[in-house]
């Protein structure tokens, strides 16, 4: 597995049209580090979002299973008030190949809406480091890009 970034929104939220205020950006954030505090609630939430993924691959084409396992933490990167971002390692499986990762998981409010954000990289030190650093670029870079002017 080589690196890469992913960003989606929620269509939940966004059909809803739902404003993400500061406020309920606060509250969010609060609820997702207590997720990340015990690890056996982080990864039912990736087992949920991993069959959604699969569900999603499956429709588009006849595609592998992708699982995504043994989640562990490694902590909070940055927390700002419209962005908050944490690493996390696993493994990752599909097509009978199963590999370890480094990933940084990214919440940003922009412009009242919730965006998310994902960057990957394979176990190696320079992946840890490479995924923190453009996950605190990137998402700088986000906020810049569509701050209001």
């Amino acid at each position: 597995m080589d690196r890469y970034m992913v960003v989606e929104v929620s269509r939940n939220i966004d059909e809803k049209k739902t404003e993400i205020t500061m406020a309920i950006f606060e509250q969010v954030v609060a609820v997702i580090k207590q997720e990340i505090g015990d690890s056996s609630q982080l990864n039912s939430t990736v087992h949920a979002s991993t069959e959604e993924i699969n569900n999603k691959l499956k429709a588009v084409q006849n595609s592998k299973d992708i699982s995504i396992d043994k989640l562990i933490p490694l902590g909070t990167i940055f927390q700002t008030t419209d962005a908050y971002g944490f690493l996390f390692d696993g493994v990752v499986s599909s097509g009978g190949t199963t590999t370890r990762i480094v990933a940084a998981s990214i919440l940003i409010r922009v412009r009242n809406r919730l965006i998310f954000a994902y960057v990957y990289g394979s176990e190696a030190e320079s992946s840890l480091k490479w995924v923190q650093t453009t996950a605190e670029e990137w998402t700088r870079e986000i906020l810049a890009a569509n701050s209001s002017k």
